[in-house]
């Protein structure tokens, strides 16, 4: 777990994604080295390091290279089985900062909404996954929801598959719904992911309550959600949507108090504001 100074500069993040990739060979063939050349910020980089950390060296960006890219990763002994997919995964996801120690990773499909200058947010237009999320959430046609359901099960279960640490993660704890029923969209959407990714799915418990739906309600929840299983290693968190992360905080402090020893965060939606 991050502390200290480290954990203060995870709270200043902001979600971002890998901007540009390039992976380079050498032109000896006989040389095993190889570099990846990408244009991001650093939280995308933690997610490289905590896989593949002792794997590979940062370098000085060339000057060549260095009008597109501002990171040059040097793999001395050659790409890392699963390196290059995990790269590739964090330029197609939303790369979300945790800022505290109860969240080890996280990461969402994409943001919720398409934010434009001018146009009030109330008319913001859907990502293609929060089109998902208000499918599988909000609309009353049950074959549309079943279908989006399983379009994000499918989507998040990729996700999964292409990061060792969410792969490697046993357990998936669904989030509790806000009415503390077990049947939420998210709930019933980790059945499927569980299913797909093979892990043990552990369903956390939690009180009815308002759904938090603006900008701003981060009513805490502090002690009101549990993990009703002993959890050995490491779990994977699932919630539909990220709003301030007040839900899935908790959750993974209920993780954590069950036993798991690192907790990821896999998201569909963040919204844009917190």
């Amino acid at each position: 777990m991050q502390v200290g100074l480290e954990a203060l500069y995870r709270s200043f993040d902001r979600p971002c994604r890998i901007e540009a990739i390039q992976h380079a060979e050498p032109s000896d063939r006989g040389s095993s080295w190889r570099r990846t050349y990408l244009r991001c910020e650093r939280l995308p980089l933690e997610h490289v390091r905590r896989c593949y950390g002792g794997q590979f060296e940062e370098r000085p960006v060339p000057p060549q290279r260095a009008r597109e890219f501002n990171t040059c990763l040097h793999w001395p002994s050659g790409f890392p089985r699963g390196a290059q997919q995990l790269i590739r995964l964090l330029k197609d996801v939303l790369v979300i900062p945790c800022g505290d120690n109860l969240l080890d990773l996280a990461i969402a499909l994409d943001w919720y909404k398409i934010a434009e200058d001018g146009v009030d947010p109330m008319d913001w237009r859907n990502t293609t996954a929060g089109q998902l999320v208000a499918e599988a959430k909000y609309y009353m046609n049950p074959g549309t929801t079943l279908a989006a359901q399983t379009e994000l099960a499918e989507l998040i279960s990729d996700a999964i598959h292409r990061h060792p640490n969410l792969q490697a993660s046993p357990y998936l704890i669904s989030v509790p719904g806000s009415m503390g029923d077990g049947q939420s969209a998210a709930e019933q959407i980790a059945r499927i992911v569980a299913e797909k990714t093979g892990k043990i799915l552990v369903p956390a418990l939690g009180p009815q309550r308002e759904p938090r739906k603006g900008a701003g309600m981060s009513t805490s929840l502090e002690g009101l959600i549990s993990v009703p299983t002993s959890l050995e290693g490491s779990c994977v968190v699932f919630d539909d949507v990220y709003r301030s992360g007040t839900t899935m905080r908790a959750t993974s402090a209920a993780a954590r108090a069950a036993g798991a020893t690192e907790v990821f965060g896999v998201v569909a939606t963040k919204t844009v504001s917190g």
